[in-house]
């Protein structure tokens, strides 16, 4: 999560899949003067910018919000503002929360490259991070949460570096299992210069054009984690994975845990996802 960075030196973890930032407001330097304390104050609202339509896909940061108002015991309440700028951009969630339009938002480590800051850039090295207990490793070493400080280049804070599911690709029409298989073909990933780059030195296409059930494929393939893979319906799209494929006329069944591994494992996933 992100706050944005004001005189004051703040400090505080951040996320690795999904980092969360905060602005000066949050600090209440911008906020305005109570009017009345004790236990008929009203409570404090902030603002958590979100580039989703909810937060069902990123359980870390609901989690996050979950626990701010458990623990204030419903004094600090946190609005989740989706669709934040009327899109999904989330360079514009760092921006905006940058510029205290929003007290927080949270974002994928993968976009904090658009707004100055490549920290995090070698932990998007394609199919680096490709078991979970590789994932539980990095988001426990301290020297990978201290990169969190390097928000101040933003004008941001970073609160925490969360966990998330991996990511993997999905071939259009065929698998995508081999360098040789990414050569010339134009997968789609989120706005990000740095998986851009890892997916140019495969010597692929990288493109940001949306994926979404029952479109022709404009794309040879695309990356994602299981669960946009199921809301969205992308086995419409897909036609070959190494994944459990959808039946005719039904949505994507969802793997249990184990399997989910295997598969992540054996399909090579491993692109990080998610928050800063």
């Amino acid at each position: 999560m992100w706050i944005r960075r004001g005189t004051r030196k703040a400090t505080g973890p951040t996320l690795v899949a999904a980092a969360l930032a905060v602005g000066t407001a949050m600090a209440g330097c911008e906020a305005a003067p109570a009017t009345r304390s004790g236990p008929d104050a009203p409570p404090l609202e902030l603002v958590l910018a979100n580039a989703d339509s909810n937060l069902d896909g990123a359980p870390a940061v609901q989690r996050f919000v979950d626990r701010l108002e458990e623990l204030s015991a419903g004094r600090v309440q946190m609005r989740v503002e989706r669709h934040w700028g009327e899109e999904a951009d989330e360079a514009r969630v760092l921006r905006d929360v940058a510029a205290g339009k929003a007290e927080l938002g949270w974002s994928g480590t993968r976009a904090v490259d658009l707004v100055g800051v490549d920290a995090f850039t070698p932990l998007h090295a394609p199919f680096l991070v490709n078991s979970f207990e590789a994932e539980r490793a990095v988001v426990a070493d301290p020297e990978i949460t201290g990169l969190l400080g390097r928000l101040d280049e933003a004008g941001l804070a970073g609160l925490a570096l969360l966990s998330d599911e991996l990511r993997f690709p999905v071939g259009t029409d065929g698998p995508l299992l081999t360098p040789a298989d990414y050569q010339g073909a134009r997968i789609s990933s989120y706005p990000s210069a740095v998986q851009s780059e890892g997916l140019a030195a495969l010597a692929a296409v990288p493109t940001d054009e949306f994926v979404q059930e029952g479109m022709g494929p404009p794309v040879d393939g695309f990356e994602t984690m299981w669960w946009t893979y199921q809301v969205r319906g992308l086995c419409s799209v897909a036609t070959s994975r190494r994944i459990r494929p959808c039946g005719r006329g039904r949505r994507c069944s969802s793997p249990t845990r184990r399997s989910w591994r295997s598969s992540t494992t054996d399909s090579r996933d491993g692109s990080r996802r998610r928050r800063v």
